[in-house]
Protein backbone atom coordinates (compact mmCIF):
# COMPACT_ATOMS: atom_id res chain seq x y z
CA UNK A 1 0.00 0.00 0.00
CA UNK A 2 2.49 2.35 0.95
CA UNK A 3 4.47 2.31 -2.51
CA UNK A 4 1.13 2.64 -4.54
CA UNK A 5 0.44 5.88 -2.45
CA UNK A 6 4.45 6.99 -3.44
CA UNK A 7 3.94 6.12 -6.55
CA UNK A 8 0.21 7.86 -6.68
CA UNK A 9 2.38 10.97 -5.00
CA UNK A 10 4.95 10.84 -7.46
CA UNK A 11 2.98 10.82 -10.73
CA UNK A 12 0.98 13.81 -9.35
CA UNK A 13 4.16 15.46 -8.59
CA UNK A 14 5.56 14.93 -11.47
CA UNK A 15 2.44 16.37 -13.46
CA UNK A 16 1.85 19.48 -11.19
CA UNK A 17 6.16 20.40 -12.12
CA UNK A 18 5.29 19.83 -16.01
CA UNK A 19 2.39 21.61 -16.26
CA UNK A 20 4.21 24.99 -14.05
CA UNK A 21 7.12 24.35 -16.32
CA UNK A 22 5.01 24.83 -19.43
CA UNK A 23 2.67 27.69 -18.33
CA UNK A 24 5.28 29.74 -16.77
CA UNK A 25 7.56 29.51 -19.72
CA UNK A 26 4.83 29.66 -22.87
CA UNK A 27 6.34 29.53 -26.88
CA UNK A 28 3.58 32.11 -27.58
CA UNK A 29 2.20 35.75 -26.02
CA UNK A 30 -0.81 37.48 -26.97
CA UNK A 31 -1.87 40.80 -25.01
CA UNK A 32 -5.32 42.95 -25.12
CA UNK A 33 -2.84 45.49 -27.35
CA UNK A 34 -3.10 43.41 -30.38
CA UNK A 35 0.91 42.45 -29.37
CA UNK A 36 1.61 38.78 -30.10
CA UNK A 37 5.13 37.00 -29.31
CA UNK A 38 6.53 33.94 -30.21
CA UNK A 39 9.34 32.24 -28.51
CA UNK A 40 11.49 29.63 -29.83
CA UNK A 41 13.64 27.84 -27.31
CA UNK A 42 14.24 30.61 -25.20
CA UNK A 43 16.11 32.31 -27.91
CA UNK A 44 14.54 33.43 -30.86
CA UNK A 45 11.86 36.08 -29.80
CA UNK A 46 9.61 37.88 -32.47
CA UNK A 47 7.43 40.81 -31.71
CA UNK A 48 4.37 41.37 -33.53
CA UNK A 49 2.20 44.00 -33.56
CA UNK A 50 -1.22 44.41 -35.42
CA UNK A 51 0.04 41.38 -37.20
CA UNK A 52 2.85 42.65 -38.56
CA UNK A 53 6.81 41.65 -37.30
CA UNK A 54 8.57 44.35 -35.41
CA UNK A 55 11.31 42.92 -34.19
CA UNK A 56 12.98 39.78 -34.11
CA UNK A 57 15.94 38.78 -31.44
CA UNK A 58 18.01 35.68 -30.91
CA UNK A 59 18.69 35.79 -27.19
CA UNK A 60 20.78 32.83 -26.50
CA UNK A 61 22.87 33.39 -29.43
CA UNK A 62 23.43 36.39 -27.75
CA UNK A 63 24.30 35.17 -24.70
CA UNK A 64 21.15 36.21 -22.67
CA UNK A 65 17.95 34.81 -21.31
CA UNK A 66 14.48 35.68 -22.47
CA UNK A 67 13.02 34.72 -19.48
CA UNK A 68 15.35 36.47 -17.11
CA UNK A 69 15.52 39.51 -19.03
CA UNK A 70 11.54 39.74 -18.51
CA UNK A 71 11.93 39.19 -14.91
CA UNK A 72 14.52 42.31 -14.80
CA UNK A 73 12.36 44.66 -16.49
CA UNK A 74 9.60 43.54 -14.14
CA UNK A 75 11.79 43.72 -11.47
CA UNK A 76 12.55 47.50 -12.13
CA UNK A 77 9.04 48.73 -13.11
CA UNK A 78 8.22 47.32 -9.59
CA UNK A 79 11.37 49.72 -7.90
CA UNK A 80 10.23 52.83 -10.49
CA UNK A 81 6.42 52.38 -9.13
CA UNK A 82 7.75 52.17 -5.62
CA UNK A 83 10.34 55.05 -5.74
CA UNK A 84 12.65 52.99 -4.58
CA UNK A 85 15.77 54.91 -5.96
CA UNK A 86 18.23 52.89 -3.55
CA UNK A 87 17.24 49.34 -5.68
CA UNK A 88 17.08 50.89 -8.75
CA UNK A 89 20.40 52.28 -8.17
CA UNK A 90 21.64 48.23 -7.21
CA UNK A 91 20.01 47.59 -11.07
CA UNK A 92 22.90 49.91 -12.47
CA UNK A 93 26.17 49.02 -13.87
CA UNK A 94 29.00 51.86 -13.23
CA UNK A 95 29.90 53.79 -15.30
CA UNK A 96 26.64 54.08 -16.45
CA UNK A 97 26.47 55.78 -19.83
CA UNK A 98 23.01 58.96 -20.10
CA UNK A 99 23.03 59.33 -23.64
CA UNK A 100 21.04 62.62 -24.43
CA UNK A 101 21.85 66.84 -24.05
CA UNK A 102 24.51 66.20 -22.38
CA UNK A 103 25.88 63.00 -22.59
CA UNK A 104 26.77 62.17 -19.08
CA UNK A 105 28.66 59.31 -17.62
CA UNK A 106 27.63 58.98 -14.10
CA UNK A 107 30.65 57.17 -12.48
CA UNK A 108 29.13 55.59 -9.40
CA UNK A 109 26.26 55.03 -6.96
CA UNK A 110 26.45 57.98 -5.18
CA UNK A 111 26.23 60.52 -8.23
CA UNK A 112 23.29 57.89 -9.14
CA UNK A 113 21.41 59.04 -6.72
CA UNK A 114 22.11 62.36 -6.52
CA UNK A 115 21.13 62.81 -10.57
CA UNK A 116 17.91 60.32 -9.94
CA UNK A 117 15.36 63.26 -10.49
CA UNK A 118 17.41 64.51 -13.97
CA UNK A 119 17.76 61.07 -15.20
CA UNK A 120 14.54 59.25 -14.04
CA UNK A 121 11.93 62.04 -14.93
CA UNK A 122 8.49 61.53 -14.34
CA UNK A 123 8.20 60.67 -18.41
CA UNK A 124 10.96 58.13 -17.78
CA UNK A 125 9.46 57.01 -14.84
CA UNK A 126 5.99 56.67 -16.49
CA UNK A 127 7.28 55.41 -19.72
CA UNK A 128 9.19 52.22 -17.33
CA UNK A 129 5.84 51.39 -15.56
CA UNK A 130 3.92 51.30 -18.61
CA UNK A 131 5.52 48.87 -20.82
CA UNK A 132 5.12 45.74 -21.76
CA UNK A 133 7.86 43.80 -20.03
CA UNK A 134 7.74 41.32 -22.35
CA UNK A 135 8.29 43.20 -25.83
CA UNK A 136 12.14 43.03 -25.82
CA UNK A 137 14.99 43.36 -28.12
CA UNK A 138 18.01 41.77 -27.89
CA UNK A 139 21.08 42.23 -30.14
CA UNK A 140 25.30 41.40 -29.22
CA UNK A 141 25.26 44.51 -27.25
CA UNK A 142 23.01 43.77 -24.58
CA UNK A 143 18.93 43.73 -24.29
CA UNK A 144 17.12 47.05 -24.48
CA UNK A 145 13.35 47.64 -23.79
CA UNK A 146 10.86 50.53 -24.11
CA UNK A 147 11.98 51.49 -27.75
CA UNK A 148 15.49 51.30 -26.79
CA UNK A 149 15.57 53.84 -23.86
CA UNK A 150 17.07 51.31 -21.95
CA UNK A 151 20.02 49.00 -22.62
CA UNK A 152 20.68 46.00 -19.52
CA UNK A 153 23.51 43.57 -20.07
CA UNK A 154 25.08 40.75 -17.83
CA UNK A 155 26.64 41.83 -15.11
CA UNK A 156 30.32 41.40 -15.09
CA UNK A 157 30.51 38.93 -12.77
CA UNK A 158 27.42 36.87 -12.80
CA UNK A 159 26.16 36.04 -16.22
CA UNK A 160 22.46 35.48 -14.63
CA UNK A 161 22.49 39.17 -13.19
CA UNK A 162 21.60 41.74 -15.29
CA UNK A 163 22.12 45.29 -15.00
CA UNK A 164 21.28 48.71 -16.80
CA UNK A 165 24.41 50.22 -18.55
CA UNK A 166 22.94 52.85 -21.16
CA UNK A 167 19.99 54.86 -20.65
CA UNK A 168 19.23 57.16 -23.67
CA UNK A 169 17.33 60.26 -22.88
Amino acid sequence: MKIKEILIFLALFLMTVVTFASSTHPGNLTFPDGTHITIKDNQEVTVYQKNQMISQSWFGTNGFDYWQSVHFVQQLQKAVKNGNKQAIANMIQYPLTINGSPKRIIKNKAEFLKSYTHIFSLDVQKTITSLNPYVLFCNSEGVSFANGLMWITNSINNASDFKIWVINL
